[in-house]
């Protein structure tokens, strides 16, 4: 969905207002949850926003009310109320987009608490269409091949697997790390979807042959990244341990290509019939 105002009101003095919007939805306490945010457009009164998506989970029904506020953007993060429409709906923002119009933006009256006042800025939608989401569920019940890829960080930040304190240290007694519970626990459900059993395994962000890479096959091997089983996973990780120095910085970029680049290939060369899942386990948020 596009979404675009005109003719907003001007909050700065010395120069226009930087204009953003804030979608709500209205929950039965009168109150609302923020629920998406457009960037700020830097002075202007006519701005065009990037596309926005809004998914059925974030708004309910079609019918349910929403309230889109127009804020001119602080950097003290004391935004400045332009306008707002109330009691909105995605059922009416898809009326706009057919019937190519505006819709007037309103503001608390400064005489009246209770009453609003109509301004001149307008809300318009210039571009509104709706697509189907499927589910993971969806996808394996309609016969989709599943593949499983994972990815383990090994930067510095993990600290020093000879260590009990780092995220990487592997206990004498059994007792699984981080990371092996994120192998196992993920790993072991995925497993059986995936009818070779044969999983692409990287690190990333550690040194090898002394060199920093952030996409290393996890078995070592110079060409092959796959392993057999969440077991294959879990040794190769165990023996890299080993034979790798953990260092950074921490970059997905390489693992996530790698991983776009093999489902690409592979789409290609047979049908279009499979979902590409690849896990990466870092320390990091991602």
């Amino acid at each position: 969905m596009i979404l675009r105002c005109s003719h907003l009101d001007n909050k700065d003095i010395f120069s226009k207002s930087d204009p953003f919007l804030r979608i709500s939805r209205v929950v039965e306490s009168e109150g609302s949850v923020p629920i998406c945010k457009t960037e700020v457009i830097n002075n202007n009164l006519n701005p065009k926003w990037k596309p926005v998506t809004l998914s059925s989970r974030q708004f309910g029904s079609k019918e349910n009310p929403l309230l889109i506020e127009c804020f001119d953007f602080n950097s003290s993060g004391d935004h400045v109320l332009i306008g707002y429409k109330l009691r909105s709906s995605i059922a009416d923002l898809e009326r706009l987009n057919k019937e190519r119009t505006g819709t007037n933006l309103f503001i608390p009256s400064t005489h009246h608490r209770k009453e609003e006042k109509m301004l001149k800025g307008q809300l318009f939608v210039d571009q509104y269409c709706e697509r189907e989401q499927f589910s993971f569920i969806d996808y394996v019940s309609s016969g989709f091949e599943l593949n499983f890829m994972v990815a383990v960080d090994f930067t510095a930040s993990n600290g020093n697997p000879r260590y009990s304190d780092s995220l990487h240290y592997i206990d004498v007694a059994g007792q699984l790390n981080s990371y092996q519970r994120a192998i196992m626990e993920v790993g072991e459900v995925i497993q059986f979807y995936d009818s070779d059993r044969k999983f692409p395994a990287w690190g990333f962000g550690g040194s090898t042959a002394g060199a920093v890479s952030h996409c290393f096959n996890l078995n070592g091997s110079p060409r092959d990244s796959e392993v057999v089983g969440v077991e294959g996973i879990m040794e190769a990780y165990a023996t890299a341990l080993h034979n790798v120095t953990l260092s950074g910085p921490t970059l997905f970029g390489p693992v996530i290509n790698t991983a776009a680049e093999m489902a690409a290939k592979s789409l290609a060369s047979h049908n279009g019939s499979k979902y590409y899942v690849l896990l990466i386990i870092t320390y990091y948020f991602i």
